[in-house]
């Protein structure tokens, strides 16, 4: 009984295929992006042995030309649809609503909510700036027109560790002095 052949790519080429080398220059386009073009089902290819026993992909050459036809004359129907920028943009977060100066009835406010009060927030930095120099010099804070209070920092693994809403408070009754 005859041995039954071993399933091998093909040996003989196609007359109507061509390589990648070939199909690049048609194209204008790199032998790896004709390769992808065949993993895509775009252009048919396959794998055949050359004169030297090497697998060497072969293109449909009527696949080709038909790719290089519908590109050069504006037909899309080949190509994948490129989603908009608006389609790849994360959603916007939901807005929470503003916080307005009349909502806030707590005494101690941070830096962001005493802007919202209408002092500017550069004056307001340089009212803790005066506050920290007389601490520091062992004076009585007295110069300050607004009530500051320092909430600390922590050195923690060596990193500086801030409450949250930041390092400053404002005493509310102040900030509407001010």
């Amino acid at each position: 009984m005859p041995a039954m052949p071993t399933p091998q790519a093909e040996t003989t080429p196609v007359p109507e295929a061509i390589d990648k080398e070939a199909v690049a220059r048609r194209l204008k386009i790199s032998e790896r992006t004709a390769n992808s073009l065949a993993e895509k089902g775009i252009i048919e290819a396959r794998k055949v042995r050359s004169a030297n026993n090497q697998l060497v992909w072969m293109f449909h050459s009527g696949d080709v030309e038909r790719y290089a036809f519908e590109r050069d004359n504006g037909e899309t129907a080949i190509f994948e649809k490129v989603p908009q920028a608006s389609q790849l943009a994360l959603p916007a977060p939901e807005k929470k609503p503003a916080l307005k100066w009349t909502d806030i009835m707590w005494p101690w406010l941070t830096l962001d909510e005493a802007v919202l009060s209408g002092l500017a927030r550069t004056w307001l930095l340089e009212q803790c700036r005066i506050w920290e120099t007389e601490i520091a010099a062992g004076e009585e804070s007295t110069s300050n027109e607004v009530a500051v209070r320092d909430m600390g920092r922590l050195t923690i693994n060596g990193g500086i560790w801030c409450p949250p809403g930041g390092r400053w408070r404002f005493h509310r009754e102040s900030l509407d002095k001010a």
